[in-house]
């Protein structure tokens, strides 16, 4: 299985974009171009791992550490933001938006980012059961 972490802005736009893989890897996106997915780390099922995430809005950066060793450090920005005000998770992979939806959302440039149809790409095909826990998520200001 998969699960995705996302921090958002209010508007829900992405800066932050990680998924644990079905192939053990931890990715990120970093840049603006979606398609640039980096894997930066590997975790083993059934072990936890203490995961700390560091936004920087004003660098537009962030920052991954796992067991408290930092993984990924100033990674840029996947999406543009001025805040970040809540966090995702989901388990499958993102979903492009319909070509309609593009200039409402302010979508990426790239437009093979888009699908035509009714429905999304892929939603519909299974994928391998997976369960995820999380426990003690936290977040906090470091400007105030």
């Amino acid at each position: 299985g998969r699960l995705e972490v996302e921090i958002l802005d209010g508007a829900g736009h992405c800066p932050v974009r990680m998924a644990w893989a079905e192939t053990g890897l931890i990715q990120a996106s970093t840049g603006m171009v979606l398609t640039v997915v980096r894997p930066f780390a590997t975790f083993e099922p059934n072990r936890w791992i203490e995961v700390r995430i560091q936004v920087d809005v004003g660098k537009k950066t962030y920052t991954v550490s796992l067991d408290g060793k930092t993984v990924l450090a100033d990674a840029a920005f996947a999406d543009k933001a001025d805040s970040v005000e809540r966090i995702s998770f989901r388990t499958g992979e993102y979903r492009p938006i319909h070509k309609d939806q593009a200039p409402v959302a302010g979508g990426p440039p790239d437009e093979s980012l888009y699908y035509a149809s009714s429905i999304a790409p892929q939603t519909d095909h299974p994928i391998m059961p997976a369960v995820f826990y999380l426990d003690d998520v936290r977040t906090t200001n470091q400007d105030r």
